[in-house]
């Protein structure tokens, strides 16, 4: 059952407004205005490019996350270049935090005031030179990296400073 706060702060994420207080309130300097976002999931097909980071750590899901089963969610991005800067930071996502709002168990959502860290780990051929231009969001399932919220165009921030200090990983590869 939703408390009256959590109902409200929901709300206003669907809305697009920001809430009052917490980590949800703090957003780092955007990245992008038009990141194409599409969805990937852990599978052994080369499409989708195995069961680990590029790192050889876990890919953590955005449906894991949710459930408070991971502690943030793996992201696919460019690394030519300057974009290698952006590997292994916390990114956030205003629109799909919004869309996902009312799938947070309460535990996340009041640990994570709303706010879903989506973290730079893996890459793949897709990527390259397409600095902003688009991002997988790690997905449990094939149906689940087709869900509709994960094929718009977003706006990226910058979030690092808010999560590193939130979230505590085994080792670099995670």
């Amino acid at each position: 059952m939703m408390t009256l706060t959590r109902l409200i702060t929901v709300f206003a994420l669907t809305l697009g407004m920001a809430p009052l207080s917490g980590a949800a309130a703090e957003i780092g300097s955007r990245l992008s205005s038009k990141t194409k976002l599409t969805g990937y999931y852990p599978h052994s097909s080369k499409m989708q490019g195995g069961y680990k980071n590029r790192y050889g750590g876990r890919l953590f899901t955005l449906e894991a996350f949710l459930a408070g089963k991971a502690p943030y969610v793996t992201v696919a991005l460019d690394y030519v270049g300057s974009m290698g800067k952006f590997h292994k930071k916390y990114l956030c996502i205003p629109e799909l935090d919004r869309a996902y709002a009312s799938e947070m168990t309460s535990k996340v959502y009041a640990r994570f005031g709303g706010r879903i860290p989506f973290k730079v780990m893996d890459t793949g051929g897709a990527f390259k030179n397409k600095r902003w231009k688009k991002m997988d969001i790690c997905s449990g399932s094939r149906d689940d990296a087709w869900d509709k919220r994960l094929q718009q165009k977003v706006e990226i921030y910058d979030c690092d400073a808010i999560f590193k200090s939130k979230i505590k990983t085994k080792n670099s590869r995670e």
